[in-house]
């Protein structure tokens, strides 16, 4: 199998610019609760990151997974898989942001910490957070949500 490595190397470009783009609007966040200033860095389309992302996975998980069409238990094994390449990650993202909500929920200015709430995000089940927004706990976890 192919590893496509140009193809790789701009997925990582587009999950970048999605990471700068978030976390940009965290820090200003962050940077309003402690009464700071924040000017993002906007000479780079960061939100089109994402469309680039959905479309590259899309075409990854289609090509890396070409061996298992129409192979008996196929749908098994993908998503086998895709838990065990996603969740370990998601699941230690969302355990460090819920280190930093119970440490110091004041600068996440959210109390979304109810434990239903906090075991759907685990599970991947979309809940409506307190807010009413329906994103897990670590909210760039709604994406595994709408692929679970």
């Amino acid at each position: 199998m192919t590893k496509l490595p140009y193809i790789q190397v701009l997925r990582a470009c587009a999950a970048l610019s999605i990471a700068i783009l978030h976390a940009q609007y965290d820090a200003g966040l962050m940077a309003a609760q402690l009464g700071w200033q924040f000017q993002p860095f906007q000479a780079v389309p960061w939100a089109a990151g994402v469309d680039v992302f959905f479309v590259i996975s899309g075409f990854i998980i289609v090509h890396a997974s070409r061996n298992l069409f129409e192979a008996p238990g196929a749908g098994k094994v993908f998503l086998a898989r895709r838990i065990a390449r996603v969740a370990p990650l998601y699941w230690t993202a969302t355990t460090l942001y819920l280190a930093v909500a119970l440490i110091s929920p004041e600068v996440l200015n959210r109390s979304i910490l109810e434990p239903g709430f906090v075991l759907a995000s685990y599970l991947f089940i979309p809940l409506a957070r307190p807010d009413g927004l329906v994103q897990p706990l670590y909210s760039l976890g709604w994406t595994l949500n709408y692929e679970m």
